[in-house]
């Protein structure tokens, strides 16, 4: 490996993302959202989709100060530019199961080959 080791030490994650997106009707999202008892975290993102795509995907990062320390930040600003400078090359993943809500905190990923 020829890239240098990160300055910071802490537990290292790579994950990449990618998904189909479907553009939806007024009246299907107003089905689905009746479907789900009008319960917006059982909704899929698929779903309710109604925004143009946009030029670039942004990651918005929500921190409780309290628990992480600055090393922590320092680390993910570290994969961030790493992911970055490679992203040409890293391959897609695609969700394989998933919880019927909150699938964001435990479904399962395999690579897009």
């Amino acid at each position: 490996m020829d890239e240098a080791p990160f300055t910071t030490i802490i537990e290292p994650f790579r994950i990449h993302s990618v998904e189909p997106m479907a553009m939806t009707t007024r009246a299907q999202r107003r089905e689905y959202l009746r479907a789900a008892s009008n319960n917006l975290f059982t909704l899929r993102a698929e779903h309710v989709l109604i925004e143009v795509p946009a030029s670039m995907d942004l990651v918005r990062l929500a921190i409780p100060r309290r628990t992480y320390t600055q090393s922590h930040i320092d680390y993910v600003i570290e994969v961030c530019e790493r992911v970055a400078a490679d992203a040409g090359n890293l391959p897609g993943y695609r969700i394989t199961s998933e919880p019927p809500a909150l699938r964001h905190f435990t479904a399962a990923f395999e690579p897009i080959r």
